[in-house]
């Protein structure tokens, strides 16, 4: 599938992007998943300005990778009762102050670790400016790509009003249709 139909919708603004980015290289949809392997990951990290090159990446890596985006893609559903921190307890930070004395957060590891930690940041960075809130799950669930909702209300519920919107439209008229045509026996 082209890229053209998953979400139309404008892209986080920074910082927020990099989570979105990272939490969608996977897609339900189509199973496609950009980090298959160790080099990929290295590679995308390394194309973002996470790594300095893509350096060497363990399996171990690339697991612990797909469980800090699992447990990022559980933050965005808001889904009650799950318990996502396990794998961000690997992940540690350290007090810094920046230029202008504001109160901030650092990787206190290197390579991989340093790297999704960065993307941790960038997480509780969105959550402190307000914006955390506006990433959210297409509610299509064979979709359930990660957008950002720029409207006033955050009422967005689908990351394409083209494809899973009308998708969505489409399945509740025929199932208004099907139920008007075939009312059930009282």
């Amino acid at each position: 599938m082209t890229e053209s139909i998953r979400g139309q919708r404008p892209a986080a603004p920074d910082p927020l992007r990099l989570v979105q980015d990272f939490v969608n290289t996977t897609w339900l949809r189509t199973g496609e998943d950009v980090l298959t392997s160790p080099a990929a990951l290295g590679e995308w990290l390394a194309t973002r300005g996470l790594l300095p090159a893509p350096e060497e990446v363990s399996r171990a890596d690339l697991a612990l990778a797909i469980e800090v985006r699992t447990t990022l893609r559980e933050l965005v559903a808001r889904e009650p009762g799950r318990s996502p921190a396990r794998p961000l307890a690997a992940l540690s930070l350290r007090p810094e102050i920046d230029e202008h004395g504001r109160l901030g957060w650092m990787p206190s590891g290197e390579g991989v670790t340093a790297a999704l930690t960065r993307i941790l940041i960038a997480a509780w960075e969105g959550d402190r400016s307000g914006r955390w809130e506006r990433l959210k799950l297409c509610a299509a669930p064979d979709c359930r790509w990660v957008f950002y909702d720029p409207s006033r209300n955050r009422s967005a519920t689908w990351c394409n009003m083209a494809v899973c919107g009308a998708r969505a439209k489409s399945r509740a008229y025929y199932h208004r249709r099907r139920a008007a045509d075939h009312p059930a026996a009282g």
